[in-house]
């Protein structure tokens, strides 16, 4: 796919210094609002993204971490779909993550239709943790190396996937070390996409 965006992109990295414990706020529906969502959905058609097969309507990314190296990371993210091949590479969702240094929870699933209606899906439905088993063929086998996979139920073209997710860093791989990476890039054409980190 050569997706070649039409629409102004927003990229946004903040840094913060906190002098409270944000790490232990809690943000399980996310910080997007769904009319915002709503209303820029409608701006991502084929006809402004003729290449794209779905289109990154929002991803708003906020870091937690603490002087140990611990941290916390909540992802609100929503993704249009445009073609029946950006349906099937929606209707199934995986997250990556090794137990041996953290855990990975999905807090939040919904399906937006083209007309406006919200639907909330039931997470432990349609979701399922396994072993990453893409290592077979690797040298190196790691039972911890987990894979969370959401299938979404009657998916449609048009479609907005919006998914929370909130991963946590328990044992830093070096101790007392912060450490993080986002590709500021994607597949798909990106509308606006936020980093912020709290210290």
């Amino acid at each position: 796919m050569n997706a070649k965006p039409t629409h102004c992109i927003l990229i946004s990295i903040l840094l913060t210094v906190l002098g409270l414990p944000a790490a232990t706020a809690q943000h399980e529906n996310g910080f997007l609002a769904t009319d915002s969502i709503i209303q820029n959905a409608k701006l991502a058609t084929l006809a402004r993204y003729p290449d794209a097969n779905d289109v990154m309507i929002d991803d708003e990314i906020v870091v937690t971490y603490t002087p140990d190296g611990k941290s916390v990371t909540w992802d609100d993210t929503a993704i249009k779909v445009l073609t029946e091949e950006g349906r099937r590479d929606n209707r199934v969702l995986s997250f990556h993550f090794n137990q041996s240094y953290g855990n990975l929870t999905v807090t939040l699933i919904q399906t937006i239709s083209e007309g406006g209606k919200v639907t909330d899906h039931d997470i432990d439905k349609i979701s399922a943790t396994m072993t990453d088993r893409s290592q077979m063929s690797s040298n190196i086998y790691d039972p911890n190396d987990k894979i969370l996979r959401v299938n979404i139920p009657s998916l449609e073209i048009n479609d907005v996937v919006r998914y929370v997710v909130r991963r946590e860093t328990t044992k830093p791989r070096v101790p007392n070390t912060f450490s993080d990476f986002e590709t500021l890039e994607y597949t798909s054409p990106i509308m606006r996409y936020s980093y912020t980190v709290n210290a």
